[in-house]
């Protein structure tokens, strides 16, 4: 009896492992098709495309959507809300939207953000090259064009919000989701951007490789990415100095 019993539970033991090896196996394949899927589709890394510095805007677009809508939906939609929120930090553009009231009135509040919402929403939902894409791009830029006329908004602050945007979901996701974003994925989210900052002619001079011109989307983001921080770092320190003052 002794033995049958020991004979039972060793059996259990051993299936208990080979589930836990199936499992994990089967997970390491499903987690990761997406982003053998995309590499397979595009070919970056390969004899044929050994870099990403040919990488098209609406590759970017594809590959970007990929990650918004399937891989990690829930933090690229909290990193872009967090972006939007950050940029009222900077003295500038929350001056501007307190003087226009536009949300800064509860009777505002929710149609401002609606409408923001609705024309993001566009933007990384269609094609850069698509209808509603350009019409979205136009009505952005309509909405900016009076204050950049009045300089009321500079190209710094757009170029940093620009910034939040690209980088803002990257970091949430490679903080708190369950893998890291690839060179792939950080060159898409980039490059995307790149073109969204064309379509709204904001001018990049500021930034090192303006001047040669970027190799890929990789170097966009980390040159963006450091001047961002570096603007924002250097925004806060002026406002200690200043509420500290006499």
């Amino acid at each position: 009896m002794g033995d049958l019993l020991s004979s039972w539970i060793d059996s259990r033991y051993a299936y208990v492992f080979v589930g836990l090896v199936a499992y994990t196996s089967v997970c390491h394949l499903v987690r990761f098709r997406r982003i053998r899927s995309l590499q397979r589709k595009y070919g970056f890394g390969t004899p044929q495309r050994p870099t990403f510095s040919d990488m098209t805007d609406e590759e970017a677009w594809e590959i970007q959507t990929e990650i918004a809508e399937a891989e990690f939906p829930a933090l690229f939609e909290k990193g872009l809300q967090l972006a939007l929120f950050r940029t009222y930090g900077i003295p500038s553009i929350s001056k501007l939207l307190f003087q226009t009231a536009q949300l800064s009135r509860s009777e505002n509040v929710a149609k401002r953000y609606a409408d923001t919402a609705v024309i993001i929403t566009e933007i990384y939902a269609d094609k850069p090259s698509s209808e509603k894409g350009i019409e979205a791009f136009s009505r952005l830029n309509y909405l900016h064009g009076h204050y950049l006329k009045q300089g009321r908004i500079s190209n710094d602050d757009m170029l940093y919000t620009l910034a939040l945007f690209m980088n803002s979901p990257c970091e949430w996701i490679n903080r708190y989701e369950w893998r890291q974003m690839t060179d792939l994925e950080v060159c898409a989210v980039a490059t995307f951007h790149k073109s969204m900052g064309d379509a709204m002619d904001i001018k990049y001079d500021i930034l090192p490789g303006s001047k040669t011109g970027w190799k890929d989307g990789l170097q966009f983001y980390t040159e963006l990415d450091g001047w961002a921080k570096d603007y924002e770092n250097g925004i806060c320190y002026r406002t200690r100095i200043i509420t500290t003052l006499p």
